[in-house]
C-alpha cells in the first residue's frame, strides 16, 4: 500500500476506534469535505472545524455506523480511492446500510479533501 493509501487507511482505523481526533489531526487546514445530502450527515465543509462538526452530526444520527474499505488504491496525483460499506443504527433504531466511494485528496500526508458517493433510491431518512 502507498503512503497516501496508508494515510486513508489510517483515517478509517481511527473512525473504527471512534478516535475522531486522530481523524481531525490528519487533516489539511484548507480541507473539503463532502457528503450527499440523501445522507442525515450530509453537506459541505471546509476546514478542521467544520470537519468536526460533520462528525458531530454523525454522533447525533447514528447509534453507531462502521465504515468496511472493500478496497483502497492510489488512483492518480494526490488521490486514493475507497470503496466501502457503511452499515448503522440510527438513534431512531431503525439499522441502514449503502455502498459508497470515498475519494481522498492527500499531500504531504494531509487529508486535502474528501468527497463521498453513493447510489441510494431514496434519502435516508
Amino acid at each position: 500500500m502507498g503512503a497516501r493509501a496508508q494515510v486513508v487507511q489510517s483515517a478509517y482505523d481511527a473512525f473504527g476506534r471512534g478516535d475522531i481526533p486522530a481523524i481531525l489531526g490528519m487533516l489539511d487546514e484548507g480541507v473539503a469535505w463532502t457528503s450527499p445530502g440523501a445522507l442525515p450527515q450530509g453537506g459541505t465543509y471546509k476546514g478542521p472545524g467544520e470537519v468536526g462538526s460533520f462528525f458531530e452530526t454523525v454522533g447525533s444520527a447514528w447509534e453507531q455506523l462502521t465504515a468496511t474499505p472493500e478496497a483502497i488504491g492510489e488512483v492518480g496525483d494526490g488521490r486514493v480511492a475507497a470503496v466501502v460499506r457503511m452499515d448503522g443504527t440510527r438513534r431512531s433504531g431503525a439499522s441502514q446500510g449503502w455502498n459508497a466511494v470515498h475519494v481522498f485528496g492527500v499531500r504531504d500526508g494531509r487529508i486535502t479533501a474528501f468527497t463521498e458517493y453513493t447510489d441510494l433510491d431514496a434519502p435516508l431518512g
